[in-house]
């Protein structure tokens, strides 16, 4: 006759039967992790996409990072939709941000003497005088150096009046050094 399973063996079969298995799983970065998921959910997020068209669904082989930001757009604004409805304490979404990823840094790119002397060779007179102007003088071109008229100069005391600057500080007295009176009197000259 069969002996029949005990209680007790037949809970310790059900429980580990429903136990995932763990298993080693390579990372990126050359280790590997035990992971206790099915091999389906141990893909990442950005290799399991489906993307809704008018036919259905396809399958795509990679998330691009402008697809997620703007998913994460659009999720943001509907959960500050819900709190402003009081549906919602917070927006969960609200605290979430993308690292930057800067190709470089923005750095102005300052005119060595060098390059100036480069520029003023190939340059026609007027050009070079305005080039020479603005290095000398620090002149923002289209707010302080083109509205400028004659009066707004006095080359005998080497000085130039800005009545009017896109900042407080900048309506003042420049004072103008050698090179800069000299690309004055040029100026004039070609005016």
């Amino acid at each position: 006759m069969p002996t029949s399973p005990s209680p007790l063996s037949d809970a310790t079969e059900y429980k580990q039967s429903m136990e995932p298995v763990a298993r080693k799983v390579p990372l990126r970065n050359n280790r590997t992790e035990y992971l206790s998921d099915p091999p389906e959910a141990q893909r990442r997020l950005q290799d399991r996409v489906r993307v809704k068209i008018k036919g259905g669904f396809v399958q795509r082989e990679r998330l691009m990072p402008a697809t997620v930001h703007q998913e994460l757009r659009v999720l943001r604004r509907i959960l500050n939709v819900a709190v402003r409805k009081k549906l919602l304490p917070s927006n969960p979404c609200a605290g979430v941000e993308f690292p930057v990823r800067l190709k470089g840094l923005f750095r102005p790119h300052y005119m060595g003497w060098a390059e100036q002397q480069q520029i003023e060779l190939q340059a026609p007179d007027y050009l070079r005088n305005i080039i020479r102007i603005i290095t000398e003088t620090g002149l923002r071109v289209y707010k302080e150096l083109m509205p400028m008229k004659k009066d707004q100069v006095d080359l005998d005391n080497g000085f130039v009046w800005i009545p009017d600057s896109k900042t407080p500080n900048g309506v003042a007295e420049v004072p103008l050094t050698e090179v800069a009176v000299k690309a004055f009197r040029a100026q004039f000259v070609l005016a």
